[in-house]
């Protein structure tokens, strides 16, 4: 059973990590000033996150990422928050509107049908843009839609996205889960 001082903590936690609109404004210009590749920045991000809190990735025999260590147990609570707080900044959406426009871009250098209903290629771009903004942070979007353009000849779906964007997202999404469970091992200590 979870204690209540132990839930208040990690509510406090919680929402002292949330981003407010203009962190996320921050967020998203920081992802899209192309001063670094999807790439580069989860590289970035993994050794910041090692450095302040021991968190280290952990690879099976492939040397495909599977996930990261929990660090020790004395890490101090402020570098895991600065750490989780990175991540967070890391996976903020780029803004639908924008997708939309990138996707209605993108019509141009793809194949369409002869039959093509202008009515459904507008719900498919609009229903792209919203998945696309839930699932995936604004650096690996731009790179996902670039990297569409150029491998697709005809209008792609969501899963041919997800091809060439989930392998990115995955070193942040587990960091962020690491993370998680490294504060709430952290408080238990406490």
């Amino acid at each position: 059973m979870v204690s209540k001082k132990l839930t208040t903590t990690l509510n406090h936690i919680h929402q002292s990590l949330q981003l407010n609109d203009d962190e996320e404004k921050y967020a998203v210009k920081k992802l899209t000033d192309n001063s670094m590749t999807a790439l580069d920045r989860n590289n970035s991000l993994e050794d910041m996150c090692e450095s302040t809190t021991g968190v280290k990735p952990i690879y099976n025999k492939q040397y495909d990422l599977m996930s990261y260590n929990s660090g020790p147990d004395t890490i101090p609570i402020e570098n895991l928050e600065k750490a989780m707080k990175a991540v967070m900044i890391s996976l903020q959406p780029l803004p639908t509107p924008i997708i939309e426009q990138r996707l209605k871009d993108m019509l141009l250098l793809i194949t369409l049908s002869k039959d093509a209903d202008p009515k459904l290629i507008t719900a498919k771009i609009k229903a792209l843009a919203r998945k696309i903004n839930e699932n995936f942070p604004a650096d690996i979007t731009l790179e996902g839609i670039q990297t569409v353009e150029r491998q697709c000849r005809f209008f792609p779906s969501f899963a041919e996205f997800c091809e060439h964007m989930d392998w990115k997202l995955k070193p942040r999404k587990l960091l962020y889960e690491a993370l998680h469970k490294c504060i709430a091992n952290r408080i238990k200590t406490c």
